[in-house]
């Protein structure tokens, strides 16, 4: 804790520029690992080609370094920059949930669709750290860790309907839950808590984020 004062106290000292420099390079940094749009290329193909633990892996802990790299570091540390910014990034990150939502439903590999819904998520964790409202913030917050949970989840659940079905085609699920009942329904409790239906942890935050 101490550490992460004094770093505080550094960036305070520094001239305008310099913070300026630092804050671009951690916001990419971080943004590339969350992704956001539209730094997200790398995200859709490493899902598609990653084993399914490695895709419960990168979903649950690997994306979420990038907000909380930007939570620990960028929200407290630089709050003139980020005001002046928060329009632009608020804005950057609203066309990530919609691009990230179109795109998904435009897939057909269902660990593609998962991987697209993440930048979708991604987007609104973006809005809600830089609109400058504790609401928002917090809902950041828990989309991090509701996204962290229904999509390691959905990924979970992919690795088992593969392994009935022999493929990651959505037109290849269908009637599954004649074929595997329990397992079709865990999927769809997850897959809406990850689209935000309201009564679940992805709507919660979603609304927070939206009431910010």
């Amino acid at each position: 804790m101490h550490d992460i004062f004094d770093v505080g106290v550094a960036i305070s000292t520094l001239s305008k520029d310099k913070k300026l420099i630092i804050w671009i390079a951690l916001f990419i940094a971080f943004a590339i690992k969350m992704p956001v749009f539209p730094l997200h290329s790398w995200l859709p193909d490493s899902h598609s080609n990653a084993t399914i633990p490695g895709s419960v892996l990168l979903a649950a802990i690997v994306l979420k370094l990038g907000p909380y790299g930007m939570l620990r570091f960028i929200v407290p540390f630089f709050h003139e920059i980020n005001q002046i910014a928060s329009p632009t990034l608020s804005f950057i990150g609203a066309i990530g949930v919609v691009y990230g939502a179109i795109a998904a439903f435009s897939q057909n590999d269902i660990k593609k669709i998962i991987a697209y819904s993440s930048i979708s998520h991604m987007g609104f964790i973006t809005s809600g750290m830089f609109i400058n409202n504790t609401n928002a913030l917090m809902g950041s917050i828990f989309q991090m860790i509701s996204h962290g949970l229904s999509s390691a989840a959905l990924f979970f659940c992919t690795g088992f309907l593969y392994s009935r079905v022999k493929s990651r085609k959505t037109e290849d699920y269908g009637g599954l839950f004649h074929i595997t009942p329990k397992l079709a329904g865990l999927f769809t409790v997850f897959m809406f808590s990850a689209i935000g239906v309201p009564g679940t942890s992805g709507f919660i935050s979603e609304f927070l984020i939206i009431l910010g």
